[in-house]
């Protein structure tokens, strides 16, 4: 049984709000224009390396969440 790596985001971009559960390997994320898939991966790298500002947060919202968990770690990026 492999692990799950945990993605939630609230908004982010035009992100109103996500759940992702994925597995180990390779994801491949795809979808028409314009749906959020390059925010997704936006809002990982955000949490992960700590870049952020007003620009990524949802119109009309005070500041977006992005949640990522191992399992073992979780991480909240605000």
């Amino acid at each position: 049984m492999g692990s799950v790596f945990k993605v939630e985001v609230k908004d982010f971009q035009s992100l109103k709000h996500i759940k992702l559960d994925l597995e180990n390997g390779v994801t491949v994320i795809t979808g028409r224009s314009n749906q959020g898939k390059t925010a997704v991966i936006r809002a990982i790298d955000s949490a992960i390396f700590n870049l952020g500002d007003d620009s990524m947060v949802r119109g009309g919202k005070r500041y977006a969440v992005v949640s990522l968990d191992n399992g073992s770690h979780k991480m909240i990026f605000c």
